[in-house]
């Protein structure tokens, strides 16, 4: 059903089989194209009921699917909420400075979808719909962001990517 019609297939059980075939459940099984896997992301964004955080990590899994990274505005959103998520994704993508790796299980697809998320994606903290920055979000976002970067030995990769993502912020947020 997904193959050919994933808006037929309930968000639960469209949740499950995304997950399971990132998982490798079914190796022998017949894929859907990224355009198919993106497509059904995309009616799980469509769907208010669905937390945006489990729909954030499917694009994730699937970052390479949307050919339009603008299609991946969930997980940038989520990115761009939560300073923990942010720098989950950055310890993925960044090996720590002057230390020795703590990816070593890591596998290399994984940690080059995170660190394509964090060259390609974009994001203000504290951002409204209405285009407005709450400051005090923001700053506690960027404080946030930086004191765990310092702590995992990779603050010049993540001051980087903050300065990156923060491209589209407003003069004055």
């Amino acid at each position: 059903t997904l193959q050919f019609q994933e808006h037929a297939v309930d968000s639960t059980r469209l949740i499950q089989i995304l997950a399971a075939m990132s998982h490798g459940a079914e190796p022998e099984g017949m894929l859907p194209d990224g355009h198919r896997i993106a497509r059904a992301v995309d009616a799980l964004v469509k769907d208010e009921a669905v937390p945006r955080r489990e729909i954030a990590v499917l694009q994730f899994r699937y970052f390479s699917a949307f050919e339009m990274r603008k299609g991946a505005l969930t997980l940038f959103s989520e990115l761009a909420k939560d300073p923990v998520f942010f720098m989950e994704l950055a310890t993925l993508a960044f090996k720590p400075r002057d230390v020795d790796d703590d990816r070593p299980d890591v596998h290399p697809s994984v940690r080059n979808n995170a660190w394509q998320v964090m060259h390609e994606g974009r994001g203000v903290p504290g951002l409204s719909e209405d285009g407005t920055v709450d400051s005090v979000l923001f700053q506690a976002w960027v404080t946030d962001v930086r004191a765990r970067a310092q702590n995992s030995h990779r603050q010049g990769a993540v001051d980087s990517t903050i300065g990156t993502w923060l491209s589209r912020c407003p003069a004055d947020p």
